[in-house]
């Protein structure tokens, strides 16, 4: 049985973790629109925009796997009896988690690496 102490933490540990992705997905924004707005001018399609597509792709692919086996893990621990009803809003953040992971890993990679923090 979880906790409603740890419930609460898990809760502000992916508020904080929204908002980082947030001001980071803002600044690789920044960064890239002059990127996006030139190869629309130029009609030539950089390697930047072309990485910028397919990472998207990629983290999309990992956030519905790591989703996926979350959900499966927190289905079978249900279905087993280890797992009470009340525990189930709980887990289901880590399933939430799960998903966005790959995403937010990519954003704060990318955010990182174009304003040269």
């Amino acid at each position: 049985m979880e906790s409603f102490f740890e419930f609460q933490t898990t809760a502000m540990r992916m508020l904080f973790a929204q908002t980082d992705t947030m001001v980071d997905s803002w600044a690789t924004i920044s960064m890239r629109l002059p990127v996006l707005i030139h190869d629309g001018m130029s009609g030539q399609i950089s390697s930047e925009t072309q990485a910028m597509v397919s990472e998207k792709v990629i983290a999309t692919t990992e956030g519905a796997i790591g989703a996926s086996q979350a959900g499966t893990r927190l289905a079978l621990n249900f279905w087993s009896g280890r797992l009470y009803g009340r525990d189930v809003p709980h887990r289901l953040m880590h399933v939430m988690d799960a998903a966005a992971r790959p995403a937010r890993t990519k954003v704060r990679s990318n955010a990182l690496r174009l304003t040269g923090r």
